[in-house]
């Protein structure tokens, strides 16, 4: 769970509407999905057209390999966070 500095920096990063800098754990994303969800050959899909928070939370088998979950490496608030940016570069 984010504590101090980190937490403040979560709060305001979602009262800013989640615009600007992407969150922490968006790095685990971009190594396999691309810096704007485009996917990565034989790495990750692209991300569009997915349900981002289930698989964040709960993982996904593909053809690939296997995305594991994170849902007990984040915090809920990260977890929105990273989806709700995460949707936004896709757009």
């Amino acid at each position: 769970m984010a504590m101090g500095k980190d937490a403040k920096d979560i709060a305001k990063y979602i009262a800013s509407g989640y615009k600007g800098k992407a969150p922490a754990s968006y790095v685990a994303c971009s190594g396999c999905h691309g810096t704007k969800g485009e996917g990565v050959p034989y790495a990750g899909p692209k991300i569009d057209g997915y349900d981002i928070a289930n698989i964040i939370a709960s993982g996904k088998k593909g053809f690939i390999g296997k995305m594991p979950a994170f849902k007990t490496l984040i915090t809920p608030i990260q977890e929105k966070a990273l989806t709700v940016y995460l949707q936004s570069i896709i757009k």
